[in-house]
């Protein structure tokens, strides 16, 4: 008669005698509608409904990210490239079957669901990235050069340097005695990333071999 008494089956209420409407709405299923008579007497009626499923309906999944600038990826595909599109994506899938959604940004961890949507359903999906623990190994031939990452010393060649956390860029500056100093700006591009070079004599000093 209009008046919401439930969410979950079975679902009891006090009705007094005459006619009635029932109905019963299910996400992804058609909306189920009946006229009912109640009698006196105790015995009470008992109805059962059998939900029909909209079968043609389509699934929606509404999707917003932190940082709102990470790359979608929906069973593989690239939904929205990174820094490109709206900052909440929206798109829909086939409903009944388990699709995969990714999510990634450098400096971030990847961040995935797996979703099973019935026909017809909406899903808003918030997804809050969390910072990646990165590592840069650092190896220069030859062996041995300081390194400086944004000017702060963290040791010599060959190393890796664990714990950044950021996708950077970086500055990193290598030194050693009788070669020219080098310099790069380096961004990470996963957890870890490898950073070998060549370091140049300096003309006329003794020290190299």
């Amino acid at each position: 008669d209009g008046e919401e008494v439930g969410k979950m089956a079975p679902v009891s209420k006090e009705l007094r005698a005459g006619e009635h409407k029932l109905e019963v709405r299910k996400t992804g299923y058609k909306r189920y509608d009946k006229f009912f008579k109640v009698t006196g007497g105790n015995k009470p009626l008992v109805l059962q409904v059998r939900l029909e499923p909209i079968s043609n309906a389509s699934a929606m999944v509404i999707v917003a990210t932190t940082p709102p600038d990470a790359e979608i990826q929906l069973d593989g595909e690239v939904k929205r490239q990174r820094g490109q599109g709206p900052e909440i994506w929206n798109g829909d899938i086939t409903p009944d079957k388990v699709h995969t959604l990714l999510i990634r940004a450098p400096g971030f961890a990847d961040w995935r669901k797996e979703l099973n949507l019935i026909p017809g359903q909406r899903e808003p999906v918030v997804a809050r990235l969390e910072k990646a623990t990165l590592t840069l190994k650092v190896v220069s031939d030859p062996a041995g050069a300081e390194i400086r990452i944004d000017g702060k010393r963290v040791g010599r060649t060959p190393k890796e340097i664990a714990g950044l956390d950021g996708a950077g860029p970086y500055k990193v500056t290598l030194r050693k005695p009788c070669y020219q100093e080098f310099t790069a700006s380096v961004a990470m591009e996963g957890a870890s990333r490898d950073l070998n070079q060549k370091l140049t004599p300096k003309p006329g000093c003794l020290g190299v071999p």
